[in-house]
């Protein structure tokens, strides 16, 4: 199918009258989409378009689309009984920096819309902050233009003439980095901060901080829900037993400790197939929660055991939101 033809398709299935027609013909299917930081309205900073969330959402609704909490979802697929449910939609918010309360919610309010969001614990009390965000803060301070730094034994040569090519280096080193143990990716970000003459702040930047626990009880008071994203947010197959299961347990204590409605569903960092396995998913399921999403597509509906086998709870599938208009709607309908 051609540009111009798949365009012309998406357009036609995002008119509402279609919406309701098609919602009618695909029931049971659950589309959990996954989300990250949000733009803000003055070009600021980079992220989701309030203005097309906002158009998703009221688009759904005029669909007869569900807007369910993920938790709620996830027991219903459990208990399906057959009966056909309409299709549905859940939102999910992953790591929470503070726009996802202050430019996220709101939007969610306004829809009805349930919203869970993953947190990681070490970064909310500050004594770390997001590997990926290391980086950029060096690879933007930096005066230099070339790097040459080691990756697990092998030299990484890093060079750029503007500041897109200085993104696009960034982005290529953490879609490398997400496959070395963490001993590697702390040696790897120490090193290129040495190396760029760029040190590292002990604690995160403003611009780096996620939202600290008062405003995560402010957001769960408001309706929102958190669920837990391990302590530090590493790549849980890199990491030793000892240390995949401190993360794990560890975070879910705090989150549980922390919030008066905690989510029972935990979220695996990167998550793709090859980001947890068995050892991870006997440990979320050993500390007593329902459920594990990942980051690997997919829908769940009630044949999702034949897709998934009978441990699908443990590898929630999640589609990455995609704002381009109708994308949802072709994930739901077609």
């Amino acid at each position: 199918m051609g540009t111009f033809t798949k365009r012309a398709a998406l357009a036609v299935i995002d008119q509402p009258l279609v919406g309701r027609l098609l919602a009618r013909l695909r029931p049971d299917r659950t589309a959990i989409l996954m989300l990250h930081r949000f733009a803000e309205p003055d070009g600021s900073r980079r992220g989701h378009d309030p203005a097309r969330l906002r158009a998703l959402l009221a688009y759904l609704r005029s669909c007869g689309v569900a807007l369910l909490d993920l938790d709620e979802a996830i027991q219903a697929t459990l208990e399906h009984t057959g009966s056909p449910r309409p299709p549905a939609v859940v939102i999910t918010v992953d790591d929470c920096y503070p726009d996802a309360l202050d430019v996220g919610l709101p939007i969610f309010r306004e829809f009805d819309c349930p919203a869970t969001g993953f947190i990681v614990p070490h970064m909310i009390e500050r004594t770390d902050w997001f590997w990926w965000d290391q980086i950029a803060w060096i690879l933007r301070w930096t005066s230099r233009h070339a790097l040459t730094v080691e990756l697990a034994g092998t030299p990484v040569s890093l060079a750029w003439t503007d500041a897109a090519g200085r993104d696009r280096i960034g982005h290529d080193l953490v879609e490398r980095i997400k496959r070395v143990s963490t001993h590697d990716r702390i040696a790897t970000i120490a090193q290129l901060a040495t190396v760029a003459d760029v040190p590292l702040p002990e604690t995160p930047p403003a611009e780096f901080q996620v939202a600290h626990w008062d405003a995560l009880r402010t957001a769960e008071r408001a309706g929102m829900r958190f669920g837990a994203h391990t302590l530090s947010h590493p790549v849980l197959s890199q990491c030793t037993d000892p240390e995949s299961a401190q993360e794990i347990t560890g975070s879910i204590v705090r989150v549980q400790a922390e919030l008066g409605n905690p989510s029972r569903v935990f979220c695996y960092p990167v998550g793709r197939a090859q980001d947890f396995g068995p050892r991870e998913m006997a440990a979320v399921e050993q500390a007593g929660m329902l459920a594990a999403v990942s980051a690997v597509p997919g829908m769940v509906h009630p044949g999702i055991t034949h897709d998934l086998g009978a441990d699908w709870r443990w590898q929630v599938p999640r589609y990455g939101y995609d704002e381009r208009r109708g994308v949802t709607a072709r994930l739901l309908f077609l």
